[in-house]
């Protein structure tokens, strides 16, 4: 008996498999025809000898600002092949591991190349624009535990406003009459960063995930424990061996409103935690609902569907981890196969070695406008220390800046 079942062709069904490879090749295609950019780095490694400008952290170091050359060929011995096996030979300083750098050569199904994308060079060492951010960064530090909200007031957000003001090379975000003022401190310069809180409301309002509520308290450390400022310290922390210090986290969870809260913020973020608690907080912050969708929407204006699968709420919140991904192997082939540009610490570290009387030892300097800086000297009052003060016992990542 013949069977009553058959198959309803449609167009939700005909000839899927070919269409579907016809989208793929097409976009594909489109994506091989996109050049490839020059992939230019600041000089540094080439520059000196030594190593002394480039990243080098975890691999084994054989004194302040120094790397084991030995260990460092080994170092770059993995990253020229691209070998997993040369990888398990790099000279380590101590147990701590390199921060993934094999994430960068992974090959994308849904992107261009990673070699596709471009980040121009970094500042070099011995630059204006580099002393001018280490300043920055020294001033941020003396501020970690003041609350933005305080800066307009306080004496050393006063001071470190007053002497950014003075930089040419200062990159940060200036008024009308070309002062940078406590206000503008530590802000971008992208449309809308100068406007409003320094805060973001993403950070502070309450939100939900699915029926689980959220208030955004984080846990944040104690106030006025600071790292890496003995030079054996520093050298233990470059690396990779435990230091014997450890956090003091505060027992109750605090709204983020200080250097120090959003340190703790980035020490233990998830990939795209701050993006997708920001679209939970557009879900909720309407009165409880959504905000509106974008205009561009194809289901806005539908009677009888509502996004779903596609330009739905599941679409969009599975978009948000995709594109995270992808962005951060393509930042990690940036940062290991461009520019292995150091951390701030090992800034510090050059600012120490000039200040205290060894600037013979290592090849690469910085310039005297942060060596003299009026940063560098408030931190040495408040720390008896030339290094560049860390909010964790390890320092930074394991990864180049």
């Amino acid at each position: 008996m013949a069977s009553t079942l058959n198959q309803r062709l449609t167009p939700a069904t005909e000839d899927r498999v070919l269409r579907s490879s016809a989208v793929r090749t097409q976009t594909t295609g489109a994506d091989s025809f996109i050049a490839i950019p020059p992939q230019i780095d600041n000089g540094d490694e080439a520059r000196y000898a030594d190593k002394s400008g480039t990243y080098t952290k975890g691999v084994l170091q054989e004194g302040i600002g120094l790397v084991d050359l030995a260990a460092y060929d080994s170092f770059i011995r993995a990253l020229s092949s691209g070998n997993p096996s040369d990888f398990e030979k790099i000279v380590l300083g101590g147990p701590r591991t390199l921060n993934g750098p094999q994430g960068g050569l992974s090959f994308s199904l849904s992107s261009a190349d990673v070699s596709q994308f471009a980040v121009p060079p970094a500042p070099a060492l011995a630059s204006e624009a580099y002393a001018t951010e280490l300043v920055e960064l020294y001033w941020a530090s003396l501020l970690r535990d003041v609350a933005v909200t305080d800066y307009k007031s306080n004496p050393t957000a006063v001071k470190a406003a007053a002497e950014l003001s003075s930089m040419r090379a200062y990159a940060g975000p200036r008024d009308s009459s070309g002062s940078v003022t406590p206000e503008l401190l530590f802000r971008g310069t992208f449309a809308g960063e100068t406007v409003g809180p320094y805060l973001s409301q993403f950070l502070v309002q309450p939100t939900a995930l699915g029926s689980l509520p959220i208030t955004q308290r984080y846990v944040t450390n104690k106030a006025g424990k600071d790292f890496a400022l003995s030079p054996a310290e520093y050298q233990q922390v470059q690396n990779g061996q435990p230091t014997g210090q450890s956090l003091t986290p505060l027992a109750q969870p605090l709204y983020l409103h200080d250097g120090r809260g959003l340190a703790a913020y980035t020490h233990d973020d998830v990939l795209y935690q701050a993006y997708f608690v920001a679209y939970l907080v557009l879900n909720t912050i309407n009165n409880g609902g959504p905000v509106p969708l974008n205009p561009g929407n194809p289901y806005r204006g539908s009677k009888t569907q509502n996004g779903f699968a596609s330009f739905g709420q599941p679409d969009i919140a599975a978009t948000l981890a995709t594109v995270a991904d992808l962005a951060l192997k393509a930042v990690w082939y940036q940062k290991w196969w461009v520019h292995l540009r150091h951390r701030p610490e090992s800034g510090g570290a050059i600012v120490h070695l000039l200040r205290t009387g060894q600037g013979g030892s290592i090849q690469g300097h910085v310039s005297d406008t942060v060596v003299d800086s009026q940063a560098v000297a408030a931190s040495f009052a408040a720390n008896n220390s030339f290094l560049l003060s860390q909010a964790f016992p390890e320092g930074s990542p394991t990864h180049p800046a």
